[in-house]
């Protein structure tokens, strides 16, 4: 099924989706396609007050502002959300489990986390 029929924002919101049997699996592929670079934040706001999971998108934008509170589209996502109150303990992941820790790259240097994020590859076919 190509974007045009299914975008990422609807994937993503169907991914976060608390009707599904929880999967760390899941919810880590769907905050990471949340994130992609060409989603609009209306479209997916619009989604997740569709399916009423606003609380779990906030919670994993406001876990993406965390980590990358230079990206605007975390600061957008969290302002056009409505408010929403906190998912309960254990209805998602970790926050850390939506990035990259690479640890350790010098002598008392650490590597800053980075958000994981889809990617276009051209060897798999196809390019960004």
């Amino acid at each position: 099924m190509s974007e045009v029929l299914f975008s990422n924002e609807a994937l993503s919101v169907a991914l976060l989706s608390p009707a599904n049997p929880w999967n760390q699996w899941l919810l880590r592929a769907g905050a990471m396609l949340l994130s992609h670079p060409a989603n609009e934040v209306r479209r997916i706001v619009d989604y997740a007050r569709w399916e009423r999971w606003e609380a779990v998108v906030r919670s994993i934008a406001e876990a993406g502002q965390r980590y990358e509170p230079q990206n605007a589209f975390w600061t957008d996502l969290l302002q056009t959300l409505p408010p929403a109150a906190a998912c309960k303990d254990g209805v998602l992941p970790h926050h850390s489990r939506y990035v990259l820790i690479p640890g350790k790259i010098g002598l008392g240097k650490m590597a800053s986390p980075v958000w994981l994020r889809p990617k276009r590859l051209p060897a798999l076919g196809y390019a960004a």
